[in-house]
């Protein structure tokens, strides 16, 4: 791999590269979530709601977890998926038009998120399980391919992660049940979840009638409360992906909403995630004039 200072003569205006960078950094600690149910968080809801009350008691957070995984359809039937193509769109306050969304993933963390408005806009996001970058474009002008280092990186890595929350036991140190919860209308079944060494905390929301995951309460620096609800999943070759959710601020109101039309399994390998020869460092972008 070469790692280049510069882009010479192809640098895009630095005045629109800033543009990009506003927009691909909240798609970094918003939008790659659209993994599979996998979120990025940096710390957990408050624990004052959904607690435990005397003589009250609830499955442990990873009987709620495999409950979880058994609703999905399956560890077995989880594990013999190795890659998925997706299709869909993404709305979001960030953009004046919907998006059209291609996700492509295969274990256990490889990740390729492209976004566009056809003619307007493109923006693409990658993690191959070394690497994390993202790659711009808007009109005919193509930008760069920039690393993405610090907590944006550990977004992508942990976003990549093919089974999401089925890899519990790699992602969290303590797994704590705190009962009913009302998220949006619905009584769920509140876990805390605190994270090990690369991964972040959250509180997960289960349904105690079917046992999937219905929704996700985080924290954010920047945007305070985010809840992701999980609204539809699809059953595609014996297991059943997320594929209608949306995310909502402390407010009510929408901050995104993701809906896939297609999701296919595909043979590893079918996909492209190699590191480019061009990927220039962070910041090097728009440097020197």
């Amino acid at each position: 791999m070469r790692l280049r200072a510069t882009i010479g003569a192809a640098r895009i205006r630095s005045r629109w590269i800033r543009s990009t960078r506003i927009r691909s950094a909240w798609l970094g600690s918003a939008v790659c979530l659209a993994a599979l149910g996998g979120v990025i968080a940096s710390s957990p809801a408050p624990a004052s709601a959904g607690s435990l009350q005397p003589g009250e008691s609830f499955p442990s957070g990873e009987e709620l977890l495999e409950g979880h995984v058994e609703a999905m359809g399956g560890r077995a039937a989880l594990e013999r998926h190795k890659s998925l193509a997706i299709r869909g769109r993404f709305e979001s306050v960030a953009f004046e038009n919907p998006l059209r969304l291609r996700l492509w993933k295969e274990a256990p963390d490889k990740q390729h998120l492209q976004l566009t408005d056809p003619g307007v806009l493109s923006i693409d996001l990658y993690f191959n399980g070394e690497f994390a970058w993202e790659r711009g474009s808007r009109g005919t002008v193509v930008g760069p391919n920039e690393r993405v280092t610090g907590d944006r990186e550990k977004s992508f890595r942990e976003d990549a992660d093919f089974y999401g929350e089925a890899s519990y036991a790699k992602r969290y140190s303590a797994l704590t049940t705190r009962g009913i919860e009302v998220v949006r209308g619905l009584d769920l079944i509140r876990v805390d979840a605190a994270a090990n060494d690369g991964y972040r905390p959250r509180s997960l929301f289960f349904s105690p009638d079917d046992g999937l995951l219905r929704a996700i309460k985080i924290v954010q620096p920047t945007q305070g409360e985010l809840t992701v609800m999980f609204l539809e999943y699809t059953e595609v070759d014996g297991v059943k992906y997320p594929s209608r959710f949306e995310q909502r601020l402390a407010d009510g109101s929408l901050a995104a909403r993701f809906s896939y039309d297609s999701i296919r399994v595909t043979d590893p390998g079918s996909h492209d995630y190699s590191t480019p020869d061009d990927l220039v460092e962070p910041g090097a972008v728009g440097q020197g004039g």
